[in-house]
């Protein structure tokens, strides 16, 4: 069995992750609390699919949400496990809009408590 430790990061931080995916699921832009919070330089994420560093268990949920937030055209909270870069997981509260004017998914996410 797998074991994930916590992040080394400081996690008390609240500074949102801001990313836009498109209809792919590539991100296309992210925000500087990628690196700040989970590690990751913006290099290793941007044109890579969003879903490919969801904890395996969480992946058809998000898939789920995210779909649910194009169809419907209004905002959908879920709640996953993101990758770090050292290889952990973090727990992140997110909300999904679906931007129908640039046909791109605005993600905003909170690291849970």
């Amino acid at each position: 069995m797998t074991q994930h430790l916590p992040a080394t990061p400081d996690t008390n931080s609240r500074s949102p992750l801001c990313a836009t995916i498109n209809l792919s699921g590539s991100i296309i832009t992210l925000n500087g609390a990628w690196h700040e919070q989970l590690g990751w330089p913006a290099e290793g994420l941007l044109d890579t699919i969003f879903v490919t560093h969801v904890y395996p268990d969480d992946l058809e949920h998000v898939i789920s949400a995210i779909h649910l937030a194009v169809s419907n055209e209004q905002p959908v909270r879920f709640r996953c496990r993101y990758s770090h870069y050292n290889n952990s997981y973090l727990p992140i509260n997110w909300q999904a809009h679906f931007k129908l004017d640039t046909l791109c998914i605005e993600l905003i996410g909170l690291l849970a408590r």
